[in-house]
């Protein structure tokens, strides 16, 4: 059930680009919802990160590279993974992780568990209040990570005795961080699927309406081993009831895992199929799978067909026997038997900040007693907690959204919780004096959105919101990675108070550059490339590409070039400022191949007319071979005289003697300036 009264006062998070922008706790990165969030992988970093303020306490952390992020819980509980070194693309080693209230109240931290990933599940929270997170790395190494929070409400600690089962009232999802124990009695699973308990944990519940009960239970190295831990689990019925579990009757079993040869683990991919989450889903007809992972076996079975006031009680087992857990989440059309929690909200006189709230329980029990109330009123709530039946009342000092909920315990332990999300009206005063500053940093380059405004709020009553739109707000006083212009820097106080001030984000005028007009060209001519930058700031460098011994000159406006071939020149240049302009210019290149050669030479050692040889225009660098044959195929010369010399080439001579006059033929290889090489050939008359 939720109360709405009025439109919600949403938050918003600012992208990270460029180096760390999340390095102090104050400019945390806030993630507005955490229901099943999770960041891409390695969207964040620690590169670059400074040392942070150390805190007292046990968790050995060096607070040396930490980022931060904030967000706001609307369950009395968090699941926080985070994933690094070895985990697909991230590269962040050792992640360690702990918890702030506000940006210098420390509440927990992480166990630490591996050099790729960290985990931690924190429980009594305080709802609708801002948590800080702060992500470091045990060695002070740095890299890019991925993060993972899920908020939900708790169950009891896990109990590893079906005597002592932890009693389920709905099928609310929950999360267990670890499995360590057999219990007192460690045979319970014996004969069954799973042949015996490693490290445990029992569930029992009673049928209200009958149907369908599905299960996903997901071990907590999902996603981050390549291979996870093997869960297990035994569904029972319990003819007695919840407490007595004497003649239970097996009804679903479930010990997949992987296949072993001789003591030794096949190679992955020959179980895969049985390496990953495990339970009942809809579309499969077998009700026990064995251990390892033969014919069928997929890791999943038929879901159980729940009669109502019938007992199940529900056995887990790690198999891997690491400590790590688990999460879970049910499905189907079966429901839980169990009280049902609720409670209205109501204001006594105006629904707003330091007005007091009433909540009255209207629960419903149940079949059992309950005998313990826990409310949680949340963030800004004075009182913030409350037990017994009520009705309760409390004041808020803060507007704006706020979630309370209500736990119930009842006679067998079964808790369930109830949260209602409404909005506080805000409670300013004609007198406030809240006023806000902005210190804009202006864009770096002409057309760039890298401004940054960074607020400051004064004289109101903390903590401040800020806003550059007026809609969307964030604790966070600095605003990145905005373009030119001119913005309304909005600051709201937690009574709900607001200021406007407006801040002008400039841009430097435009640092241009024209490469020049295309040209065309002849194959082999050169062309000079002569380029115009109109700038108001000094130019630091000039740069053409591409990179080719074909420039004279790499770092100057008005190099001569001769093309091997059609080609784009790029001119880049960078102002004082940092700020880069490019321009394109094409050099098209007629590809021409011109050849010349005599037909009649007089090789009569008169210097005019005595060598027979090639000319080329600019495009032809030289001859690799130039042979010449007789009528009858004989060859009377073979040579690589320099293209285009008069005094080089075949002298109408063979083994020292002249040629008799006649006709003679020849071919000739030929190097052109872009790399090819064509074969000419034709015949030459010698006249004596």
């Amino acid at each position: 059930m939720k109360h709405y009264f009025a439109i919600l006062l949403f938050l918003i998070a600012v992208p990270i680009f460029g180096q760390v922008q999340n390095d102090d706790c104050q400019f945390a990165t806030f993630i507005p919802n955490i229901d099943g969030y999770c960041s891409t992988p390695a969207e964040f970093t620690n590169v670059g990160a400074m040392p942070d303020p150390t805190f007292n306490d046990v968790c050995f952390l060096n607070y040396q590279n930490g980022v931060w992020f904030s967000f706001v819980p609307t369950e009395p509980a968090i699941n926080v993974r985070v994933f690094g070194d070895g985990v697909g693309v991230n590269t962040l080693g050792f992640p360690r992780m702990a918890l702030f209230e506000g940006c210098g109240d420390f509440v927990n931290c992480s166990p630490g568990k591996s050099r790729s990933s960290d985990e931690f599940v924190i429980s009594n929270l305080i709802i609708g209040q801002i948590y800080y997170l702060m992500v470091e790395s045990a060695d002070a190494l740095e890299g890019t990570f991925q993060l993972c929070i899920d908020d939900f409400t708790p169950t009891p600690s896990p109990e590893s005795d079906c005597d002592k089962a932890v009693v389920l009232c709905n099928k609310d999802p929950f999360t267990v961080e670890s499995l360590n124990s057999q219990g007192d009695d460690p045979t319970e699973a014996n004969g069954s699927c799973i042949g015996g308990e490693l490290a445990s944990s029992w569930y029992v519940w009673e049928c209200d309406e009958s149907g369908t009960l599905t299960m996903e239970l997901i071990p907590a190295n999902l996603g981050i081993e390549q291979i996870v831990d093997d869960l297990d689990f035994v569904i029972f019925e319990l003819p007695n009831g919840v407490g007595d579990c004497d003649n239970r009757i097996e009804l679903r079993c479930m010990g997949s895992g992987a296949n072993v040869t001789n003591g030794q683990i096949d190679p992955v991919n020959t179980w895969a199929q049985c390496n990953r989450a495990t339970g009942m889903r809809e579309g499969e007809t077998d009700v026990t799978e064995t251990g390892g992972c033969l014919g069928n076996s997929n890791n999943y079975i038929a879901p159980l067909n729940m009669e109502s006031g019938r007992t199940y009680g529900m056995l887990i087992n790690n198999f891997t026997n690491n400590g790590l857990g688990f999460s879970i989440e049910f499905g189907g059309t079966g429901t839980f038997l169990g009280p049902e929690a609720d409670f209205e909200v109501e204001a006594a006189a105006e629904f707003e900040c330091d007005k007091t709230i009433n909540f009255t329980d209207l629960s419903d029990p149940g079949p059992d007693p309950i005998v313990n109330y826990v409310w949680n009123f949340g963030s800004g709530a004075n009182p913030s907690t409350a037990s017994g039946a009520g009705p309760h009342s409390t004041v808020y000092n803060s507007f704006g959204d706020k979630v309370a909920a209500l736990t119930l315990e009842s006679s067998r332990g079964c808790l369930v919780t109830q949260v209602v999300e409404f909005f506080v009206d805000a409670c300013c005063q004609d007198t406030s004096t809240l006023s806000v500053e902005g210190f804009p940093t202006d864009v770096q380059c002409f057309g760039d959105e890298d401004g940054v405004i960074l607020a400051e709020g004064s004289s109101g009553s903390p903590d401040y919101q800020y806003s550059i739109d007026g809609v969307n707000f964030q604790p966070n006083p600095r605003f990145l990675n905005l373009p030119p212009g001119q913005y309304d820097l909005t600051i709201v106080d937690q009574k709900g108070c607001m200021n406007v001030t407006m801040v002008d984000i400039l841009q430097p005028t435009q640092t241009t550059v024209d490469a020049g007009p295309d040209t065309t060209v002849d194959l082999g001519l050169s062309v000079v490339l002569d380029a115009t930058v109109i700038s108001d700031f000094f130019i630091d460098s000039i740069s053409w590409s591409p990179l080719d011994s074909f420039l004279t000159c790499t770092d100057c406006l008005d190099p001569e070039v001769i093309a091997p071939g059609t080609t784009t020149y790029t001119i880049t240049v960078v102002d004082e400022n940092g700020c880069r302009a490019s321009d394109e210019v094409q050099l098209l290149v007629n590809i021409v191949y011109p050849v010349y050669y005599p037909n009649v030479f007089s090789p009569n050692d008169d210097s005019n007319n005595d060598f027979f040889n090639i000319f080329g225009g600019p495009a032809a660098l030289g001859i690799e071979i130039l042979r010449v044959y007789d009528r009858w195929g004989n060859l009377m010369y073979e040579g690589s005289p320099d293209i285009n010399d008069p005094l080089q080439g075949w002298d109408g001579y063979f083994n020292d003697k002249k040629v008799n006059p006649g006709v003679y033929a020849w071919m000739a290889n030929v190097r052109f300036f872009d790399k090819e090489t064509l074969t000419f050939s034709g015949d030459v008359t010698v006249v004596r």
